[in-house]
């Protein structure tokens, strides 16, 4: 499961990663608003583990001004994430980061459906390896909002469920479900929010 999460993490910082460029790309060549609105980009997935065996997929993404016309807000980033694996595993995500109103306002949808096969050792009277999958629900919600020059505060909601099943039924069905709402406080100093090159990002929940 945990070799799963940090999956997950390799995507996202791969996300991070292809925004940058996209964003450096489109400073670079000095491209206007009216010349090219919306940047997409597909990054594919390749990858392997003896857990998980071979891991394939992409993740399409696009950056775009919601409101043409304002010229202080950063581009907003939308896309999806969809991985397999070779022993039946899968993942699919959406993702979502909005600016808009001249950068007073911040949003974030995240949400990530994923059915998961693996394996533990039991010990017992007859100790082996007991094959089990994880069905995996996370949804991310939130808004924040300029408060002043760089602080932001707003409020989010996030939601987990996993529910687990073991081969021969060796053990009982395992659910375990969270969720919450939270408030946000965010400093935000960084010149650049795809690309920056000086500043800090501190949050606070």
């Amino acid at each position: 499961m945990y070799k799963f999460i940090l999956l997950i993490i390799l995507v996202s910082g791969a996300l991070q990663g292809i925004a940058q460029e996209a964003e450096k790309d489109t400073v670079g060549t000095g491209e206007t608003e009216a010349e090219k609105r919306v940047d997409f980009s597909v990054m594919p997935y390749l990858s392997y583990n003896r857990n998980l065996d071979f891991m394939f997929g992409a993740v399409p993404m696009m950056m775009y001004k919601i409101n043409p016309a304002d010229t202080i807000s950063p581009k907003s980033l939308s896309g999806a994430s969809v991985v397999y694996t070779t022993n039946g595993s899968y993942l699919f995500g959406l993702f979502n980061m909005f600016h808009f109103k001249e950068g007073k306002w911040r949003a974030n949808v995240f949400a990530v459906r994923g059915d998961i096969y693996s394996q533990f050792y039991m010990e017992g009277l007859e100790p082996g390896f007991v094959e089990y999958g994880t069905k995996t629900t996370f949804i991310s919600l939130g808004v924040k909002r300029r408060i002043s020059k760089s602080m932001f505060a707003g409020l989010g909601y996030t939601f987990v469920n996993h529910k687990t099943d073991f081969e021969d039924d060796v053990l009982p069905q395992s659910t375990t479900r969270t969720n919450g709402l939270q408030m946000n406080l965010e400093l935000d100093t960084r010149d650049a929010i795809y690309y920056p090159t000086r500043g800090n990002l501190a949050n606070i929940k």
